[in-house]
């Protein structure tokens, strides 16, 4: 027995609230669906889904139908809890799980609240299968066990979660915000419109990105992946894993994709291995460059435009490095990435707090 909102539950299994959804369409567009939702549409930790692409223009082969209401899991790779609501009718990637909840449980929120807990991930881990890529599945994630409030409670749940919707509406105002504000500054160095930025004498270069930058090759992480390991493995959107070993050992360097993801340039410090999907930058030590700067600089460019794949987006190397970059002086770039970095940081500090309030909901009994 327990008390308040933690009132009498029961423990049943995961497939006891839910089931698996296994629609799918041979004509999507035929069929009234106009958007798509691959794996890379779905963020780490997120409640709900904020892009999404249009299958019209991106043509994918994705046959797995969504409903409004019906919520996706990510099954490949788990370790990066990739969870959200759907909030329109759509097709997805073979990658994701579509679930919807059984009569016991009054809404959607309740199960997706159950999946967003390091429990519910850590099982999805354990029971995943594959070394490079592992995946998931419902009929391992059925076996799950969930501690389950009656009706009443997950109603007075779900109000809880419509206050966090307000806060989560207001936090997504802020950050789109912050996301003009630092793109102006980025718009600025890409048409090489500096002058804000000092009120010294300051000369412009203009570059190649190779002058810039040594780009090489990432390599197979296939036989030194270890759960436990010391060095990041990094694949274009983001940490892929661990191991005892690293390819690379630099104060700084830039990871692109140079397969898959090809539009997120990521910036780390510190030995990692970046795996063969990605191209890793050092910076060429001949040339005065704050590499955060660059790195600021790639962000604002349009990398899907120079995609040189016909069917998964890629990048060569050639094509890079013929990339065009007015270089103001050393001192105008430290003064950019200051202002940059401080923007980060508030949206750090905002993005921090809307998880702090989820994981209030996250205290009672249900989950």
């Amino acid at each position: 027995m327990s008390t308040d909102l933690n009132m009498e539950y029961k423990e049943v299994k995961f497939g006891d609230i839910c089931r698996e959804v296994k629609l799918t369409t041979k004509d999507p567009i035929a069929d009234g669906y106009d958007k798509y939702i691959g794996l890379e549409h779905l963020d780490s930790g997120s409640l709900k889904i904020k892009r999404w692409g249009l299958i019209a223009e991106d043509k994918p082969t994705f046959t797995r139908v969504f409903k409004k209401g019906h919520i996706l899991i990510g099954k490949r790779r788990p370790y990066l809890k990739k969870a959200a609501i759907a909030e329109f009718d759509g097709v997805c990637s073979g990658d994701i799980i579509v679930i919807d909840k059984k009569d016991n449980v009054i809404d959607n929120i309740v199960i997706l609240l159950i999946i967003h807990t390091d429990r519910f991930w850590e099982h999805a881990v354990q029971t995943s299968s594959g070394s490079l890529s592992p995946r998931t599945k419902f009929s391992l994630l059925n076996e799950f066990i969930v501690s389950l409030n009656p009706i009443d409670a997950q109603k007075r749940i779900l109000n809880l979660y419509d206050s966090y919707q307000k806060i989560d509406k207001a936090h997504d105002e802020l950050i789109a915000s912050i996301y003009n504000l630092k793109n102006n500054i980025v718009h600025k160095c890409l048409i090489g419109d500096y002058e804000k930025f000092s009120n010294v004498e300051f000369s412009i270069s203009n570059k190649k990105l190779k002058d810039l930058i040594s780009i090489n090759y990432g390599k197979s992480p296939l036989g030194i992946k270890k759960d436990n390991g010391e060095y990041p493995i990094l694949g274009s959107s983001g940490v892929v894993g661990y191991s005892d070993e690293y390819l690379v050992d630099s104060d700084e360097l830039i990871l692109l994709g140079r397969k898959g993801t090809i539009d997120k340039p990521i910036y780390f410090k510190g030995a990692c291995w970046p795996i063969d999907t990605t191209f890793y930058c050092l910076s060429k030590k001949s040339e005065r460059l704050n590499l955060k700067w660059l790195f600021f600089f790639l962000e604002g460019i349009d990398l899907r435009s120079l995609n040189e794949g016909s069917g998964v987006p890629s990048l060569s190397r050639a094509t890079l490095e013929k990339i065009d970059i007015s270089v103001p002086d050393k001192f105008v770039q430290d003064v950019i990435v200051n202002i940059l970095e401080k923007i980060e940081a508030v949206e750090a500090t905002s993005l921090n707090k809307i998880i702090n309030v989820l994981n209030i909901l996250k205290t009672f009994k249900f989950i």
